[in-house]
């Protein structure tokens, strides 16, 4: 076990990978993993969520003025 211990630098772990390799690869999918999570938990939600279900006002009525349409003259 000695011999193999010899042969080894700071910068690589017992399997020859560089440390810094493996760092970098799991700082990577640590930053993707909290940008994911931000997407899907803080980001999201949509604008119907925002706006309450509840009528304002529910004895009123709702009412539009009439719509006229035209197309090349003919008043549909």
């Amino acid at each position: 076990e000695q011999r193999r211990v010899e042969g080894l630098t700071e910068s690589e772990d017992s399997d020859g990978i560089p440390t810094v390799a493996v760092y970098g690869v799991t700082l990577v999918g640590i930053l993707i993993a909290g940008a994911l999570a931000y997407v899907l938990l803080a980001g999201g939600g949509s604008a119907a969520e925002d706006v309450k279900t509840e009528p304002h006002s529910s004895g009123s009525v709702h009412e539009h003025g009439t719509m006229n349409v035209t197309i090349d003259g003919r008043t549909l």
